[in-house]
């Protein structure tokens, strides 16, 4: 019994001791991104890319601004099942106010590790709540010392530390881009001549075109084609269904982002 508990607190001091200077590109975590509202919940997951040999532990912490969200709870996700096909022997994740921290070993007696090769396994998915006074835009979540002793960002491979790769994520504040659905010539209201621009963009070829998808997708359906301009004429001249939110003013989606409608009629 002495021997396996030194083993075990021989294990877990790695998560303690490894060389910040000497990353290893086999190994990457990464850090999800997501968006929401003030006063709302957004989950955010943390990946590990496996392309070097066979792990048998991590360890990693991750820092927030206190000021705009703060890590509510931690969900072990692929944790839970890597150990043959049950939890990890040994785990310990513990929350703050500026951010949380995970340790982890597979197996204590070396029977179940990840293997080499395994890419997107989810070590955990953090809940963070986003403060009702959040400043709106992207607030970092970056990998980071924290917890006493502070917990390094390290895999365990044959027994000794590594240090992986770890490429940050971000919480978008704000809880999405505003638009207007149906407003494909970004005048900011929904007429027939909407109907007629995205014909023109459908099917002329050189005709002027505004790129934000999200506005023309009338039906909702993820894509644009010929059944969103016939959506909104059934709407304005055979009494159907109005298209989903944001309509008919300006409005946003948790979860779009910039990239999603380059161009918008909203301010």
């Amino acid at each position: 019994m002495k021997r396996f508990v030194a083993g075990l607190v021989s294990t877990c001091a790695l998560f303690f001791s490894a060389d910040a200077d000497a990353q290893n590109p086999d190994y990457v975590f990464t850090v999800g991104t997501g968006s929401g509202a003030p006063n709302t919940t957004v989950s955010i997951p943390v990946t590990l890319d496996n392309n070097g040999s066979d792990i048998q532990g991590w360890s990693f912490g991750l820092c927030n601004d206190a000021a705009a969200v703060m890590p509510t709870s931690i969900d072990p996700a692929d944790s839970a099942t890597v150990n043959g096909g049950g939890p990890v022997d040994f785990s310990s994740t513990l929350l703050f106010a500026n951010g949380w921290n995970q340790g982890v070993v597979i197996s204590l007696f070396g029977l179940f590790s990840l293997p080499a090769g395994t890419l997107g396994f989810v070590p955990a998915i953090a809940d963070y709540l986003i403060f009702p006074a959040a400043p709106s835009g992207p607030t970092p979540l970056d990998f980071c010392l924290i917890g006493s002793p502070p917990v390094n960002l390290v895999v365990i491979v044959s027994g000794g530390s590594v240090v992986p790769i770890g490429i940050s994520g971000e919480i978008l504040v704000g809880g999405g881009l505003e638009f207007i659905r149906g407003d494909a010539n970004n005048d900011a209201s929904v007429n027939v001549a909407d109907v007629v621009w995205l014909l023109a963009e459908l099917f002329t070829p050189g005709s002027p075109m505004i790129d934000c998808p999200i506005a023309d997708d009338l039906n909702s359906d993820g894509g644009v084609d010929i059944s969103d301009p016939i959506y909104l004429l059934g709407f304005l001249f055979q009494n159907q269904s109005p298209p989903a939110d944001p309509f008919p003013s300006c409005g946003s989606i948790p979860g779009t982002m910039a990239s999603d409608c380059p161009e918008t009629g909203c301010p």
